[in-house]
């Protein structure tokens, strides 16, 4: 029922349209029927009027010819039995009055009636029809005129004893010797159009009725199982494909009713060959996930060990310079030691004993140190290895594990090192490999010498920017084409000679930096050198969160460059 009231509908438009469109017919038909029937009703009075008044013309011959007033009044009697005629009048050719039927019981009214327009009317040869209004009896009615004839024909003298007389065969004359008048009332007529146009009102009323109720009947018919097919598909749009639509008899609706459950059957078929195929899909994301973690993880190793293979010249001769000094005074020591004999030790002696073992523990230790951030930069590490650090140990481990090559390079390596940074959270290895791949970068940039640049600094919390610090490698070298420096983080992308770099390094360094929230920004000049600069938010977790926090950071750090 709601539906059907529903001024959106289909069934609702339906209905409209077609009974406006019965009503709109009907309502044409039945004013074209009325208006016919009006003019057929009164073409027959006419008609009538005029065969009355002709014939009482006729049989009013003799009596005007005598001036006899009964034998006119015996003709008029005839039409006494008509209830439409309100008067009749019979007059002589002067416009007396002869004889008169009056049905308004107003003779004078009759008389004056019948002295109008006389000598137009008796000069006609036709039926005069005059349409008048009796406001005095509130009448309209129509009147009759017809002139009453005479003929006279030329006989012989021997003719004039014949019973009958051939028309043709004599001359004759045709005079005008006096008028009928008949005077019709319009309200019989009116009475009948109206009650004509009543049934036919009704009629088509019923008509109406009848076709409007057959049309909502059909409407219903055609709407109700497109009402099905909506019902249908608002369930199967909440996920229940188990509804189908009731197939009726072989039409166009039960055609469309069966391709509708067709398709029905075919989503479910599909929905349910998706969710197959998504819970397989989900156990091999999982699983290339998995191989795409191991994978990079091993690329990040293999990076390390690039790396390593660089350094290792630089350790060598780190760890060379401390051993030399171990075995020189392990020497000197097991001299002085195989000369003297026991209990001749002098003080003297003894003293340079202590000197050398002294000596020898701090070379001992300067390799330890050394092999010890060579071993940590080269152990694989993941994100459960996250801890609280300080970034300036980390940077101060780096630099001595490459110090060597830096100097072979005549490159002067500048620190400036912020004070009491707070400490951040990440992975101190991944870190140390980020800033190793940037400063062996640096240094490749610079192939005469030069000065490179090392410095951090705080950018303190403000607004909804919770702070984060900034480390800078700057150099001097070649620096990088402005058409690369966007590219420079694609994987295997090098702007180094053929077979002096993988193109992995920074795009290795650029995930480490991403995955502890923070960003790598850059800005290069060539010939003049670049500068790189590493943003990394206070607030970090293992997740990677805060990367709103670096990317604000490097848009300021970028600003900074510019």
């Amino acid at each position: 029922m709601r539906r059907l009231l529903s001024f959106s509908s289909l069934r609702f438009k339906a209905m409209v349209t077609i009974s406006a469109l019965i009503v709109l017919t009907t309502s044409v038909l039945g004013g074209f029927l009325f208006n016919n029937l009006r003019n057929e009703m009164k073409l027959e009075l006419l008609k009538w009027g005029e065969s009355t008044a002709r014939q009482i013309a006729h049989s009013s011959e003799y009596g005007v010819l005598t001036e006899n007033s009964s034998e006119l009044t015996n003709v008029l009697q005839a039409i006494t039995l008509h209830d439409e005629f309100l008067y009749a009048v019979v007059q002589d050719s002067t416009g007396r009055i002869l004889s008169q039927y009056d049905r308004l019981n107003a003779e004078e009214l009759v008389r004056w009636i019948a002295t109008r327009d006389f000598d137009q009317n008796i000069s006609k040869d036709t039926t005069t029809v005059s349409y008048r209004t009796v406001p005095e009896l509130n009448k309209e009615m129509v009147e009759f005129s017809f002139p009453v004839r005479t003929t006279t024909f030329d006989m012989a003298l021997e003719d004039l004893g014949a019973t009958t007389i051939d028309d043709k065969a004599y001359a004759s004359t045709s005079d005008r010797i006096g008028l009928v008048r008949l005077g019709v009332s319009l309200d019989g007529v009116r009475d009948k159009i109206f009650s004509a146009a009543r049934i036919t009102a009704l009629i088509i009323f019923l008509v109406t009725i009848a076709v409007i109720a057959l049309t909502a009947v059909l409407v219903n018919v055609i709407i109700k199982p497109i009402d099905n097919l909506v019902n249908a598909a608002e369930i199967i749009a909440t996920g229940d494909m188990s509804h189908f639509v009731a197939e009726g008899s072989v039409d166009e609706i039960n055609r469309l009713a069966r391709a509708f459950n067709a398709m029905v059957r075919s989503l479910r078929d599909s929905r349910d060959e998706i969710e197959v195929y998504n819970r397989t899909l989900e156990l091999k994301i999982a699983e290339r996930t998995r191989e795409l973690e191991q994978a990079q993880s091993q690329l990040v190793q293999s990076e390390k060990l690039s790396a390593i293979g660089q350094l290792a010249a630089g350790v060598a001769h780190e760890l060379n310079n401390p051993m030399g000094g171990i075995l020189g005074y392990a020497q000197f020591a097991l001299e002085k030691i195989s000369k003297s004999e026991p209990g001749t030790i002098s003080q003297r002696d003894l003293d340079s004993q202590k000197k050398y073992l002294t000596d020898i523990e701090q070379q001992a230790r300067r390799c330890r140190a050394i092999i010890k951030n060579l071993l940590k930069f080269s152990r694989s590490s993941d994100k459960k290895e996250w801890e609280n650090f300080d970034i300036n140990v980390t940077l101060n481990e780096t630099v001595s594990l490459i110090q060597h090559q830096l100097d072979l390079g005549n490159i002067t390596l500048v620190k400036d090192m912020a004070d009491s940074l707070p400490k951040l959270h990440g992975n101190p290895s991944q870190m140390q490999q980020v800033f190793t791949n940037l400063l062996l970068n640096a240094q490749h940039a610079m192939s005469d010498g030069g000065e490179m640049r090392l410095s951090t600094r705080l950018a303190p919390r403000l607004g909804e920017f919770s702070g984060c610090v900034e480390v800078t490698v700057e150099d001097t070298g070649v620096g990088i084409d402005e058409s690369h420096v966007h590219r420079i983080f694609e994987p295997f992308f090098t702007t180094k000679d053929k077979g002096k770099g993988t193109g992995l390094g920074l795009s290795i360094s650029y995930g480490i930096v991403k995955e502890h929230g923070g960003d790598i920004a850059v800005h290069s000049v060539v010939g003049k050198g670049t500068k790189f600069t590493v943003i990394l938010p206070l607030e970090t977790t293992a997740s990677g969160a805060s990367e709103e926090t670096g990317t604000q950071a490097s848009r300021r750090a970028e600003s900074r460059l510019q």
